[in-house]
């Protein structure tokens, strides 16, 4: 299949009119600048060229597809990019009122008839419906928050830094080979041991969750701070400890966004992804670390700004609750608002023994992935 054929069945390419329509002149340009950057870092892959297309789509699914000259593409929609960055103003603006309030559950704990009230529906739901009321609904929401230049400047940073998470990880699947891999694996390779096949599609996404963060780790240290090589790339901020405040900010909205049906724990032990607080926790931990093994000296430094971030967007979200809980943003169908919050499984408190243990679980999943991707590497080389 042709470039243009897999840009055009996501939806298409999204153009300058679709953009400003839904991000407003300001966030097109720091989502063309990050998009640009992002383009550069990918260029040619080790089985050919590797471009990035955001569509016009208000999917939440971003998609790695190799073509039919051997080259690849990374295909994100236009709607998560969009949601992140109404989300994040709506947040900002909560996280700046007066009122505070802390709300947390717990991650064992289910909550049957849990639904999005019908005010956040634009962020935290993949609702039917043709694109076109989807857009408008998502434009209607973003044009409730009031405009703050400086809040509008983080929330667009905040945009930029789940665009370059989603791309990383897409290119990991890319440039680690993990399609090759699987193909192996479903025509009963021994590169894939027969007790390793359930737990295959887990262990590649939990591998780019890791490998990713360890990517964008390195960069934030060494592309973005006081623009780092002369580049633009999306992002105003060029402290070190604010890029990784805002970074931290983004995957805890990132990941809530990818989790807006509260399921428990135990309802992740099988699918192809962790529970989100545990992809949250792995990720960072994965920061932490590679901090502490290439410039130990800003350990502390990052360790405070990435807990300022995780904190910040917490606090955001229970502002956000409490709104909920006034009945700013709807009544559910069932008409108990109480059912409806915590509005995503990111808000849970202090992780209890079981969700550390799963935590473990994953990363030794990644570090079992690695090793087969080595091996299969090892014995059948890219090209070039």
């Amino acid at each position: 299949m042709r470039l243009a054929d897999v840009v055009a069945m996501s939806g298409g390419v999204a153009g300058e009119d679709v953009l400003e329509n839904v991000l407003t002149a300001d966030g097109v340009a720091a989502l063309s600048e990050a998009l640009t950057f992002m383009r550069e870092a990918a260029g040619e892959g080790p089985d050919g060229y590797l471009s990035v297309e955001v569509v016009d789509s208000n999917s939440m699914t971003c998609r790695a597809r190799r073509i039919d000259d051997g080259d690849q593409v990374i295909i994100i929609p236009l709607g998560v990019l969009a949601r992140a960055r109404a989300l994040a103003r709506r947040l900002l603006q909560h996280l700046a009122l007066d009122e505070v309030v802390r709300v947390v559950g717990n991650p064992l704990d289910s909550r049957p008839g849990w639904e999005v009230l019908p005010g956040l529906t634009p962020v935290y739901s993949e609702y039917e419906g043709a694109e076109e009321s989807q857009w408008d609904a998502l434009k209607s929401f973003d044009g409730e928050t009031g405009a703050s230049d400086l809040r509008d400047s983080e929330a667009h940073d905040v945009m930029s830094m789940c665009l370059f998470y989603l791309v990383v990880h897409e290119m990991v699947h890319i440039n680690k080979r993990h399609d090759k891999l699987l193909a192996l694996a479903d025509a009963g390779s021994p590169f894939v041991p027969h007790d390793v096949l359930p737990h295959l599609r887990r262990g590649l996404e939990v591998h780019a969750d890791v490998m990713a963060a360890v990517a964008l780790t390195k960069s934030l240290i060494t592309e973005f701070p006081l623009g780092a090589k002369g580049r633009s790339n999306g992002v105003s901020a060029n402290r070190l400890d604010t890029l990784f405040e805002r970074s931290s900010f983004a995957a805890c909205l990132l990941f809530s966004m990818y989790d807006t049906y509260r399921a428990t724990v135990f309802d992740y032990d099988r699918g192809n992804y962790p529970h989100p607080l545990v992809r949250y926790e792995l990720t960072h931990s994965v920061t932490l670390a590679v901090i502490n093994d290439t410039a130990p000296s800003l350990m502390g430094t990052v360790t405070k700004a990435t807990e300022a971030g995780w904190l910040r967007c917490n606090q955001a979200i229970s502002n956000l609750e409490l709104a909920c809980a006034q009945g700013r943003y709807g009544s559910p169908s069932h008409g108990q608002i109480f059912r409806c919050i915590p509005v995503t499984a990111l808000k849970y408190g202090t992780p209890v023994l079981s969700m550390q243990t799963r935590i473990a679980d994953e990363y030794r999943l990644s570090l079992l992935t690695e090793e087969l991707l080595r091996r299969m590497n090892a014995a059948m080389p890219a090209r070039g």
